[in-house]
């Protein structure tokens, strides 16, 4: 967010029209950082994980975006997630920094559950 800072409407602006722009950017962080919220809280009401085993083609994935610092281009986000370019910086970095409260709020409380169920999983194994 601090990259940001003082940013007016050239953040707009994109060098190459195949490219997004920096509002672009963080209005896909924005919706991104909103969707994982919203499935962590479904995760706490039900209970449960939503996701099922993760596969050794999304750990190998993991690791290169991760460990290797290697984002492979033309990939294409989720609709969901694709930017609007219909906002202004001001605007989006206020929602941003909404919506990156309410993941970590949310990820702490999943957190939270996951511990308890597996407590009572591994308390109701010992009886």
């Amino acid at each position: 967010m601090m990259a940001t800072k003082g940013a007016g409407d050239e953040s707009r602006l994109r060098r190459d029209p195949a490219k997004w722009s920096v509002v672009d950017i963080v209005e896909h962080l924005s919706r991104a950082y909103s969707g994982t919220a919203k499935g962590f809280e479904r995760c706490v009401e039900k209970g449960a994980p939503l996701a099922g085993d993760i596969t050794f083609k999304q750990r190998l994935s993991q690791f290169m975006l991760i460990d290797l610092g290697y984002f492979p281009e033309g990939r294409q986000a989720p609709k969901h997630i694709i930017p609007t370019g219909e906002l202004e910086i001001g605007s989006m970095l206020d929602a941003t920094a909404k919506n990156l409260r309410w993941l970590d709020e949310a990820a702490i409380k999943t957190r939270a559950g996951s511990a308890r169920a597996r407590c009572s999983i591994i308390q109701s194994s010992a009886r």
